[in-house]
């Protein structure tokens, strides 16, 4: 596999790559939702009694903070194995907020 910098890593070091990763780029105040995570008899007990597990965190990128979601998907076979992927969520976290912050300022100006 080859990360976002261009280094290639074997799958065999998921835990040391995950950890690199959230330690370069993840925001502090982020950084404990991947405790359940970062370790692969962690992900395996987590998977245990469902098929997916995902949260939004955020990435301080260029002077701005981007949105990412972590999802992990157990295929539904026997095999003892596990997906890790993550996606950019930020427009869609955006309009989130936004909405978010007029519904607020509509409950303000309501109460008014």
């Amino acid at each position: 596999m080859i990360d976002r910098y261009g280094q290639k890593f074997a799958v065999s070091s998921y835990e040391p790559s995950l950890r690199l990763y959230v330690e370069r780029d993840v925001l502090a105040e982020d950084k404990h939702l991947f405790d359940r995570i970062l370790m692969i008899k962690e992900v395996k007990a987590l998977l245990s009694d469902r098929q997916t597990y995902s949260f939004i965190y955020r990435v301080a990128r260029n002077d701005a903070i981007e949105y990412f979601e972590c999802q992990l998907v157990k295929p539904k076979s026997d095999r003892n194995e596990f997906a890790v992927g993550f996606k950019n969520v930020s427009d869609e976290k955006k309009q989130e907020l936004a909405l978010q912050a007029a519904c607020d300022a509509a409950e303000a100006a309501n109460k008014a």
